[in-house]
């Protein structure tokens, strides 16, 4: 009897070994996969704070940088469009061969990952749009933004971004108040290619296709850009609704309150 039971003991002992060594998911495995996709001006970079919390907490996290912009900025051309964001993200995960994947968009962020699902469903779980631009497909980025804000942009790109590109805004404009951070911003925005905005979406299905989709609000302050699209989003009901007391670029200003919703999920 004493023998059965130590077989049993060391069976299962070598059991969880293997389940270890080589990654295999039981009922317990909480571990999650998060994909998190910067908005415009940004890079990968942005998410620093956030991918230290969630890896420290056993998840898997990758914040790969759209062509143009960040370390890819030597990239940037008059052809960079929001096609080449989408296709970056999803070779990005393919390339991992990343499954479940959360996957969360910031700002214009909120674009890519909505033609992200369009094209690789399977590989994703969930969609999470942090502060995020939303728009149907046959629509630019700039059909969904207030008109004086669109106008602003594109004479902006004529006197200051030589036809290409969409200049850095005041880092002030995104509502951060702690100056550490706001210089620590102002030091990685780089200027954003225009085309990603003017080019439209298309999708062959709903915005999410099908997949569950979760809207965060950051509330303190809001993003006067957003403030039409989340009045839209918020009638909608296959939309679950979240709200943070802190600024448009959540994941700097508080990646805490971030962290809590993103492992909830």
């Amino acid at each position: 009897m004493q023998r059965r039971s130590f077989c049993k003991s060391m069976l299962g002992i070598g059991l969880g070994a293997l389940t270890l060594k080589h990654g295999f998911a039981t009922e317990h495995d909480k571990t999650k996969t998060y994909v998190l996709v910067h908005g415009a001006w940004s890079g990968g970079w942005c998410w620093k704070r956030l991918t230290t919390l969630l890896r420290n907490s056993g998840h898997e996290v990758s914040s790969p940088t759209c062509t143009g912009v960040g370390e890819r900025t030597h990239l940037n051309t008059k052809a960079v469009g929001l096609s080449i964001w989408i296709q970056d993200v999803v070779n990005h995960i393919e390339q991992e061969d990343f499954s479940e994947t959360i996957l969360v968009g910031s700002g214009f962020g909120g674009v890519v990952i909505t033609g992200v699902a369009d094209r690789i469903p399977k590989r994703l779980r969930k969609l999470v749009y942090l502060d995020a631009l939303v728009i149907p497909s046959g629509n630019s980025a700039f059909d969904q933004l207030p008109p004086d804000v669109v106008a602003n942009r594109l004479r902006q790109v004529e006197k200051e971004g030589n036809g290409i590109n969409i200049p850095v805004p005041s880092v002030e404009s995104f509502g951060l108040k702690n100056l550490s951070d706001i210089q620590w911003i102002a030091s990685k925005l780089k200027p954003q290619p225009v085309n990603t905005y003017m080019e439209k979406l298309s999708l062959k299905g709903s915005i999410g296709n099908k997949l569950p989709k979760v809207y965060i609000d950051c509330t303190s302050p809001q993003f006067k850009p957003l403030i039409g699209v989340k009045r839209l989003i918020k009638t909608e009901k296959d939309w679950d609704w979240r709200s943070i007391n802190t600024s448009h670029d959540a994941m700097i200003s508080a990646p805490k309150l971030v962290q809590e919703i993103l492992q909830e999920l």
